[in-house]
């Protein structure tokens, strides 16, 4: 008889990606994914392979939710206060405690990324889809007249990205409002300049 999946590869891939977001790749066991995914080993090499490759599965999984949670800042009216309510909203998770691990793509970017040409490759897709992100709200935001039509989207969309890794480095030293608050303050003067 066929080895059958018995469980859902969705949900328990998302519980495997939050056990690498809070360990990062190194310092996570396979003792540690089989009891926060529920599953023995055999299921996890079965179905995923090794920890490398359950971890670019993880990783890949990663980019594609941030597409889904980017929806909800690209749906607002506004695209300027699409763009500052992102930042807005990475300051108050943070803030309310309820994201002490910093961004996925920044800490596989620390940890990982220098020496591993695949999870390097689903870094730059990750950083490639927060470029998008803010590029096109800018240039939606410059056709409304509500951004500068004196800015350039693709150039200040990587100044964007950065500021975004730097908060997210931030994440890790417990930052303030005020830190932050600076930050945001400064995002809306770069889109109305």
């Amino acid at each position: 008889m066929p080895w059958e999946t018995q469980f859902n590869i969705e949900a328990t891939l998302e519980k495997a990606l939050h056990v690498f977001w809070e360990y990062g790749y190194n310092a996570t066991s396979m003792r540690d994914l089989t009891k926060r995914m529920g599953i023995n080993s055999g299921s996890i090499y079965s179905t995923f392979g090794n920890k490398r490759t359950l971890f670019l599965s993880a990783l890949d999984y990663y980019n594609k939710i941030s597409v889904i949670h980017l929806k909800r800042y690209q749906q607002l009216e506004s695209s300027k206060q699409g763009i500052i309510r992102f930042f807005e909203h990475i300051r108050d998770t943070i803030l309310a405690g309820n994201d002490v691990h910093g961004c996925f793509i920044v800490n596989t970017t620390l940890e990982m990324a220098p020496h591993d040409k695949e999870m390097s490759a689903l870094v730059s897709k990750g950083q490639d889809i927060m470029r998008k992100f803010f590029k096109d709200l800018i240039k939606k935001g410059q056709t409304t007249g509500e951004i500068s039509s004196n800015i350039n989207a693709t150039d200040t969309s990587e100044l964007l990205l950065g500021l975004l890794v730097g908060v997210r480095v931030l994440t890790r030293t417990n930052p303030t409002k005020k830190q932050f608050n600076v930050v945001i303050n400064n995002v809306e003067l770069i889109l109305s300049s």
